[in-house]
């Protein structure tokens, strides 16, 4: 069996050792975590603004208990943001070597990432299900950046929850869903010719069509598309959306799902 090769460098000994353990092939890229810059910026300005306004208050004329209390409150509110400004940077490669060395490799069949307590090995093949959620996060309004979480569980049973403190999943996320729907989509489709059903959430997918939560199937000749849009799974039927109201992040397998409808779906016309 040949060792996982990775172009240009070594891989470290101890990932090296997992992928070929278990027969991961071919090295093709790595993923850092995530800098947090934007998110280091965001609760930072916010730390600066509540510091002015404890320092104004603070230094203003009147009532010296008034003043005590209005700065014990903004001053909590200040501490919260240098808090996690500072946490966040200290966690960030930028300034911190076990952060940068804490790193996701990706190989033909699976993935190794580095955690605090050594390389863990996971072939795409062992995900039975991932569910994944991305949220647009605002603080006061202001846009903060996009939180992503991916929740992993494997055919023995054992859970994985990544997210973007964890890995940058802006770029490892769809790399992570694409892979797991190509290890999962020759046996869901031959399950399907072979008469079952297959569940992802509410939907219900078999040769006779696409059923939400236990409804009869829609027939595959009257679908025309099943994709996602502002978070919600929808199914295009007879040129009409369907309004379904399940988010996307309820959905196991969401990207198996998608390639399976749209195979179903082009079969049938």
């Amino acid at each position: 069996m040949a060792q996982p090769s990775m172009p240009g460098a070594a891989l470290p000994p101890d990932v090296a050792q997992q992928a070929h353990a278990q027969s991961m092939g071919v090295y093709r890229e790595s993923f850092e975590r995530r800098r947090l810059l934007g998110f280091i910026i965001v609760y930072s300005i916010f730390a600066f603004i509540f510091l002015i306004i404890v320092l104004a208050v603070a230094f203003s004329g009147g009532d010296a208990s008034g003043r005590l209390a209005v700065t014990s409150v903004f001053g909590v509110i200040f501490l919260f943001f240098a808090a996690v400004a500072i946490w966040a940077l200290m966690n960030s490669p930028v300034v911190s070597a076990a952060a940068r060395d804490r790193r996701i490799y990706a190989f033909d069949d699976g993935y190794v990432q580095v955690t605090r307590k050594g390389p863990v090995g996971r072939r795409w093949d062992s995900v039975s299900k991932i569910y994944q959620s991305v949220i647009q996060r605002r603080v006061y309004g202001i846009p903060a950046g996009t939180m992503r979480v991916y929740r992993l569980t494997f055919s023995d049973g054992s859970t994985v929850k990544l997210t973007d403190n964890s890995i940058d999943l802006a770029t490892f996320g769809p790399v992570l869903m694409r892979e797991v729907s190509r290890a999962q989509v020759p046996r869901a489709g031959a399950a399907l010719q072979a008469g079952q059903t297959l569940h992802f959430g509410d939907f219900s997918i078999s040769q006779q069509g696409v059923s939400i939560k236990g409804k009869p199937p829609i027939a595959w000749s009257s679908v025309k598309k099943v994709d996602v849009s502002a978070g919600y799974v929808r199914v295009l039927q007879d040129g009409k959306w369907l309004a379904t109201t399940r988010l996307a992040s309820n959905v196991p397998n969401l990207y198996t799902f998608i390639t399976l409808t749209d195979h179903m779906a082009s079969s049938a016309v």
